[in-house]
């Protein structure tokens, strides 16, 4: 066999060898160590800047948890009667009535399929005269990320006759057509772990958000209470709030 040949056979037993080996130390390594978000002990994130659209001042205030509004709401009506729209569709305008929302139902488009994209699990509850005293639905909508992604969104509506009773949820009691805001988030830090060393890193400048954030708002009349989940890095959650503040903004006027 001539020496050139050698060589090349040689060279490609090389490059094969270290392909193997850097195949299987690359596996190795990430069979000894991984990432995953734990919750950071820097429990609440410290601020969310006041949101203004035309003459609504959105005003954020940090909880200690904000309560689960739908058990609430679910609590207050159980024992009353519930209609589901979908099944009597005869309380259409009725539950319009009720609530006076710019976008409401088939109020806000022709299209059949996209009102089933933004408008979804529409309910209404009876007094024992048969008059509707609380409705609850989601509000789906669109909005773009920092990286001008579409994304999907989701808000809960609450509507009452009375104020729900619930020291987690914000009181407008007294404050006729004025929003207010509060807010609940955790911390997750991204953490590297070694099981080899048994030892774990926080990654700086590697964590994110989630928690729940409700608005509410008293015409003088009825309650409502918009609620959503928010999480993500900073900057996608101060984008997401003015989005959701927007949305909140376009379904009361």
């Amino acid at each position: 066999m001539k020496k050139e040949t050698k060589k090349v056979i040689l060279f490609f037993v090389v490059c094969i060898v270290n392909i193997v080996l850097f195949n299987y130390i690359f596996k190795w390594r990430r069979i000894i160590s991984y990432r995953e978000y734990e919750k950071s002990e820097k429990y609440y994130k410290e601020k969310i800047a006041d949101v203004r659209i035309n003459n609504m001042h959105f005003t954020f205030k940090q909880v200690r948890g904000v309560e689960d509004v739908e058990t609430c709401y679910e609590k207050t009506y159980h024992l009353l009667k519930e209609i589901t729209m979908a099944e009597h569709q005869e309380y259409k305008d009725k539950l319009r009535n009720f609530a006076h929302l710019k976008l409401w139902i088939n109020d806000f488009t022709d299209n059949e399929t996209d009102l089933k994209k933004r408008s979804l699990g529409e309910r209404c509850y009876l007094d024992a005269n048969g008059n509707i005293c609380g409705a609850a639905f989601s509000y789906s909508y669109r909005y773009k990320t920092i990286n001008e992604n579409l994304d999907d969104a989701n808000i809960r509506v609450y509507i009452t006759n009375e104020k729900l009773m619930n020291d987690g949820l914000p009181d407008v009691s007294m404050q006729k057509d004025k929003i207010c805001n509060i807010y609940d988030y955790n911390r997750f830090d991204l953490v590297k772990h070694n099981r080899i060393f048994n030892s774990s890193k926080i990654v700086n400048g590697m964590e994110l958000y989630q928690g729940n954030v409700c608005t509410a708002y008293f015409d003088g009349m009825k309650y409502y209470y918009f609620c959503d989940f928010i999480g993500g890095d900073s900057a996608e959650i101060a984008n997401k709030i003015n989005n959701y503040c927007n949305a909140v903004y376009n379904l009361l006027n």
